[in-house]
């Protein structure tokens, strides 16, 4: 719940999120560390704080990792793509978007908002490489899982890929998708 307020409202419920990963902490709750740990990085990003967001997310995924909360720990790395995406780090972002991905892929979650918000990073680094077809592939992907699932900034930004993608694309090369 706590990641839920901070993103609704940073400035009021991000010093909560600190005082919760020291009290998770304190009753070694690891799940209860790694959720307050996201709002954390959160409430940081909100601030400008990207550099020291992205070591809470590292610190939040690693724990979910060796704790075995494998959905938590791709949760983790969305968010570490979507800072390091924002704040100029690509190669981070298409990394850890690529394993966000693989894990959403093995453990058969299907698709969600995490998966598309993976995409759209990963859509936006391969416009960055030049390559509209991948980008154009991924985005078409994601957009195709509909309304329900994603978000109305989600689904501007895997539009706005898919666009730019398509604006990219040599004469007389198909789209990702007819």
């Amino acid at each position: 719940q706590i990641y839920r307020d901070v993103v609704a409202d940073p400035k009021k419920y991000g010093p909560q999120a600190t005082q919760i990963v020291q009290q998770a902490r304190a009753a070694d709750e690891p799940e209860a560390v790694v959720h307050a740990l996201r709002a954390q990085a959160w409430f940081e990003r909100s601030h400008l704080g990207n550099e020291r967001a992205k070591t809470l997310l590292d610190d939040a995924a690693r724990i979910a990792r060796r704790h075995g909360f494998d959905h938590l720990a791709m949760q983790c790395l969305v968010l570490l793509g979507v800072i390091a995406g924002t704040s100029g780090d690509l190669r981070t972002m298409r990394v850890v978007s690529t394993e966000a991905l693989a894990a959403v892929s093995d453990h058969g979650w299907g698709s969600s908002t995490w998966s598309a918000a993976a995409s759209a990073m990963l859509g936006y680094a391969a416009l960055l490489r030049s390559d509209a077809h991948e980008a154009g592939s991924l985005s078409a992907d994601a957009l195709a899982q509909g309304p329900v699932v994603l978000s109305p900034p989600l689904r501007f930004s895997l539009r706005t890929v898919r666009g730019a993608a398509a604006f990219a694309k040599p004469a007389g090369e198909p789209d990702a998708r007819p």
